[in-house]
């Protein structure tokens, strides 16, 4: 069945259709889940609750747009909500806005060994800045998206998304292999 096809089922309320929906697109939306919500159950709440409303709204979704990415839309927006319910900080206490940030031009990680490696130490990341790193990274939301959705503005998004970034990359350069992978191959300076 195509993407329209499902769409139309599960408007109808067709259950095959809403498992074929389900089956196609819950791994990469569990891995959304698990990227804001690091521990399991508040992940499979996310992901549960995202669903409902993937059913529920499947009559707003408009097929000139990609079906994937208005799923994960809704995914994010359950994972934050989530978040939320579960009286998680999302925003991090702003530090000394003078220091100097390490740049690093990464080339894209290409295997899964050190992505692995690069989600575990994302995930070690304070929630708030985890949270606008994925939205940003992962998800290319720019910083107005991301402000309106976490009910933030601008700056403090851009703020926390450099300070994530600059966790991140310090934790790259202290676990062995990562740095001995990337850092030495890859321009390293600083600002």
């Amino acid at each position: 069945m195509t993407d329209k096809q499902i769409v139309a089922q599960c408007i109808k309320g067709d259950r095959k259709a809403q498992k074929e929906l389900y089956d196609r697109y819950s791994r990469q939306m569990y891995s959304i889940c698990l990227r804001y919500c690091s521990e399991k159950a508040l992940a499979a709440d996310a992901m549960q609750n995202g669903f409902i409303r993937v059913f529920k709204y499947m009559d707003k979704f408009k097929e000139t747009g990609d079906l994937g990415a208005w799923i994960r839309r809704i995914i994010i927006n359950a994972c934050l909500d989530e978040l939320n319910k579960r009286g998680k900080n999302l925003t991090v206490e702003l530090q000394d806005a003078n220091t100097r940030i390490l740049k690093v031009e990464m080339t894209p990680v290409e295997d899964n060994f050190n992505m692995n490696r690069i989600m575990a130490l994302l995930k070690k990341l304070p929630i708030g800045y985890r949270t606008i790193f994925s939205m940003s990274v992962f998800d290319e939301m720019n910083h107005k998206e991301i402000a309106a959705a976490l009910k933030i503005s601008e700056s403090t998004s851009r703020s926390q998304f450099m300070r994530a970034r600059k966790m991140l990359q310090e934790q790259i350069k202290g676990d062995n292999y990562l740095s001995s992978q990337y850092l030495k191959k890859n321009k390293v300076y600083t600002a």
